[in-house]
């Protein structure tokens, strides 16, 4: 059976470097390269400079996997994979599911998050963020709820789509509930260490994937 079409990625594909305003881009504003060339240390310097075109170690360069580890805890060069986004979410989902499993979807959300759980005949549910003011709010009931067997279960979140970030103790709240019923969150943090306010920044400590 084939996966479902990502139908974000082929509204892109027609109209992202035609249509003359883009009011609808999901990503952020990027740096040119002389921007970032002028934050580079001088190993990284030297590294961009004598750079050859070839093919790097399988699960990225040692250097980069390095400085990836220090913006968690507890990680170690090793545990890190480099990948595009939609292919690592392609390989944690057939590491993680199974046929047959429930999975727990933040809604709105990246397509591949929920069609490759479908793709893998899993039954997958929407926990539906509910809109307050001019953000989001998150419905504690609505996940409780949507646990109707165990254990073969997960719960999948992106800010990507939706950029809400949930309280400290909401997200607490997640992670003991995530506990009891032996669930596993998967955490897709693209856009981590964005926050407007470093103090709102969610400590993951190994809780997530």
């Amino acid at each position: 059976m084939p996966i479902t079409p990502f139908k974000l990625e082929r509204y892109f594909a027609k109209h992202e470097f035609s249509a003359k305003y883009l009011l609808s881009a999901s990503d952020c504003e990027s740096l040119t390269m002389a921007e970032l060339l002028q934050m580079a240390t001088p190993e990284s310097r030297e590294l961009w400079d004598s750079l050859n075109l070839g093919y790097t170690e399988s699960p990225g360069h040692l250097l980069l996997r390095t400085e990836v580890a220090k913006l968690h805890e507890r990680i170690a060069p090793d545990q890190v994979l480099i990948a595009v986004p939609e292919e690592a979410i392609y390989i944690a989902m057939r590491s993680l599911l199974s046929p047959g499993d429930h999975v727990i979807v933040l809604s709105p959300c990246y397509q591949s998050l929920a069609e490759i759980a479908r793709w893998m005949d899993c039954t997958v549910t929407p926990w539906l963020l509910e809109p307050a003011g001019d953000g989001w709010q998150l419905d504690l009931g609505q996940l409780e709820a949507s646990v109707t067997r165990e254990p073969a279960c997960s719960y999948l979140t992106s800010r990507t789509t939706h950029c809400y970030l949930p309280a400290r103790a909401e997200f607490d709240a997640i992670i003991s509930f995530a506990k009891k019923h032996q669930l596993t969150i998967f955490s897709d943090e693209m856009y981590r260490l964005l926050e407007s306010d470093a103090a709102l920044r969610l400590a993951f400590r190994g809780r997530c994937l």
